[in-house]
């Protein structure tokens, strides 16, 4: 898979260094394109944005690689996935002991809470082998 840039963003914070003039030639140019959108049935558009310096960014990229390549998840053990979480700064300890503490019973439930969402935050897939 080849890497686009296919959208441009800017990050709020850096527009703070805009005119007044050039904030509204900004906004009338974000509105034409809304009423564009909105013209032709697009609806509003939505997107995560995750920035090349955060953690998260490779692990993203891998996610939809593996998407659009029609690939399964990546399939890894549990201390594999534990890892990569901890390399995202995903505070895996934070989640368990939010989780474990409501009893034996309700432990299985917990742990594949939390593996579900240490699978969608690491863009990984946990293999129970």
């Amino acid at each position: 898979m080849k890497r686009e840039s296919r959208y441009t963003v800017m990050k709020n914070s850096d527009l703070t260094i805009l005119t007044t003039q050039q904030h509204n030639f900004l906004d009338d140019i974000l509105d034409a394109i809304h009423h564009h959108r909105q013209n032709t049935g697009c609806g509003p558009l939505k997107c995560v944005v995750v920035e090349s310096g955060w953690p998260e960014y490779e692990p993203t990229w891998g996610a939809i690689e593996r998407r659009v390549s029609d690939l399964p998840a990546e399939t890894i053990t549990e201390e594999k996935l534990l890892e990569a979480c901890r390399k995202a700064n995903f505070d895996i300890d934070q989640w368990k002991a939010m989780f474990y503490p409501l009893g034996p019973d309700k432990t299985a439930t917990a742990t594949a809470q939390l593996v579900a969402l240490a699978e969608i935050f690491s863009g990984l897939k946990y293999a129970d082998n």
